[in-house]
């Protein structure tokens, strides 16, 4: 163990560097040196970078250790994944190429198109059936090795590089965790006052952020340079996504708080991780902060029976969203509240809650203003967690809409879907089935049509039926069937233990997993690399717990 030392201890440093770097998941390419675009393409995920240093130095100490069958493992595995989206994407195909055009196939562009001239170039005496086949063939080869080694096979690293020191992987974690919360904390100094108007924090923000991330991406209006509902984002391209970071760091405090010494500190970062979650007034945000905390918590309680750690929990996240609300009623007085929690256009007088004592402010915040209803009924918070379950409100007829017309495809393509290339052949009639429609589907639909059958103009708000009606059941088990399986062997590991055997850490990664569950009701899994990490880690702890149970030893 100790000839290999130096080698893990390097391996660590790029696991925490890559643990930071998922602030920056739409870092701007310009930033980004070209020399490494043939490893990721032009690839803004910064955590990638670093995380590919670490797998070629995981795979070196595998070869060093003679462990072949884990490198073979890793083959298998990539072929078995590639050969799967291979067999997808040509069903898919030949359901519509009888009905593709010379028009489509002239809408196709960036690696589609380089793959379509490149096979035309060698078999140009084919027809464009025999062309199309071959090049969305190896179009779909090329995209799925591109998924795997970014995603399942850093996981798999992940676990054969942890999972006989998981407490190491347990430190990285809340090292890498606590840092890049800590550069978080110091951009809301510069962001927080934007929250009523601030003018000189808009203006640093037009400064900083073109650095972060890029700004109206391809010619479009997002993510736009300042966010104009007066919400907080911090670094990261629109609100919800930095809620599913702070999904992840929410979970991660509670557990500190729980089970650490300095628990006072551990307290100020959850107030702050949860307070900001709120504050980002995103259905995602508030969903996963309050999500994971319910989970673990109910976890924890179940375990420990430790009502008065709980209830800790519950004062801190109570404290997170008084100061919500107090920062609401400030909002409405400088007139940047949301809509949400403005009682009517003509009644704009407020109070505003920083005159008087702590315990005015206090008490300020739970009584109705005369432009502000019941701070608590009326909330922000309890608005957003409203919104999730109407099928009107926000953009939720898109969402539903979509989700839904999914539903209806996989369900009737039920082994290998319709190609994640060709959906947008099915969503226009599906979701006129199904008698959903406003502007922004309509738009879609009418991009649709101009794009050719060749493409997809939909956007994605749910991983799970995406993947089903994408790929069927195969696409299904491709795309979430590790996290699936992580849940169901935590399971399975709670119920083979005694209440006091199963490790507080195991309970952690459960609940984050319950986090990304979550997540794929909401948006795609790649808004954050926080999720490879936590699935990664989560493989090294079943892995660990499996062999403890096997050996006899209760206490995993």
């Amino acid at each position: 163990m100790t000839k290999h030392k130096t080698s893990e201890r390097v391996l660590d440093f790029f696991f925490i560097l890559g643990t930071v770097l998922v602030l920056f998941p739409h870092f701007s390419k310009d930033y980004i040196p070209s020399f490494l675009f043939p490893f990721f393409g032009s690839d803004m995920v910064l955590s990638i970078y670093p995380f590919f240093i670490f797998s070629l130095l995981a795979i070196f100490l595998l070869f060093q250790k003679g462990e072949y069958k884990k490198i073979l493992f890793l083959v298998f595995s990539c072929v078995f994944f590639c050969f799967g989206f291979l067999v997808i994407t040509e069903h898919g195909l030949h359901m519509i190429l009888s009905g593709v055009t010379e028009y489509d196939v002239q809408q196709l562009e960036g690696s589609r198109l380089s793959f379509f001239n490149l096979v035309t170039k060698f078999f140009g005496d084919k027809d464009i059936t025999f062309r199309l086949s071959v090049s969305e063939g190896l179009f779909s080869l090329y995209a799925a090795f591109n998924q795997y080694k970014e995603i399942y096979m850093v996981c798999f690293l992940i676990l054969f590089s942890y999972q006989d020191r998981i407490h190491d992987a347990k430190k990285n974690l809340f090292v890498g965790l606590i840092v890049s919360f800590a550069f978080v904390i110091l951009y809301e100094l510069i962001e927080f006052p934007f929250l009523w108007g601030s003018e000189w924090s808009i203006e640093l923000q037009k400064k900083i952020k073109p650095f972060l991330h890029l700004v109206n991406r391809d010619g479009t209006w997002w993510p736009p340079l300042i966010w104009q509902d007066h919400v907080l984002r911090s670094v990261f391209a629109e609100p919800s996504f930095f809620g599913y970071y702070l999904g992840f760091t929410t979970v991660a405090f509670i557990h500190l708080l729980l089970n650490y010494k300095h628990k006072i500190i551990w307290a100020v970062l959850l107030f702050l991780s949860s307070w900001f979650g709120f504050l980002t007034n995103s259905r995602s945000g508030v969903m996963l902060v309050l999500g994971g905390t319910a989970v673990y918590c109910l976890l924890y309680l179940i375990k420990e029976r430790n009502i008065k750690g709980i209830l800790v929990v519950i004062l801190v996240i109570g404290l997170a969203f008084i100061g919500n609300n107090l920062v609401e009623k400030i909002k409405v007085e400088h007139g940047t509240a949301t809509a949400a929690i403005v009682e009517k256009e003509e009644d704009n007088t407020v109070v505003s809650p920083i005159d008087g004592s702590v315990f005015e402010v206090l008490k300020a915040s739970f009584e109705p203003a005369e432009a502000v209803k019941n701070s608590f009924s009326e909330s922000s918070v309890v608005q957003t967690f409203k919104t999730v379950f109407s099928f009107t409100a926000r953009s939720n007829v898109t969402r539903y809409g979509c989700t839904f017309a999914e539903l209806s495809i996989g369900l009737s393509n039920p082994i290998f879907g319709v190609g994640e290339l060709y959906i947008g052949n099915y969503l226009p009639g599906a979701l006129n089935e199904l008698g959903f429609g406003n502007y922004e589907l309509a738009g879609w639909t009418q991009r649709q049509e101009e794009s050719g059958a060749l493409n997809n103009e939909f956007a994605s708000f749910n991983a799970f039926t995406s993947s089903f009606a994408e790929g069927g059941i195969v696409g299904f088990v491709l795309e979430v069937g590790l996290l699936l399986f992580l849940v169901v062997s935590y399971l399975i590991v709670f119920l083979k233990t005694k209440r006091k055997d199963v490790g507080n850490f195991s309970l952690m990664l459960f609940s984050m997993l319950a986090v990304i569950f979550a997540w794929g009701f909401s948006n795609n899994f790649q808004e954050s690399y926080l999720y490879v990490v936590t699935l990664g880690i989560a493989l090294a702890d079943v892995a660990t717990c499996r062999r403890l149970l096997k050996e006899g030893k209760t206490k995993v």
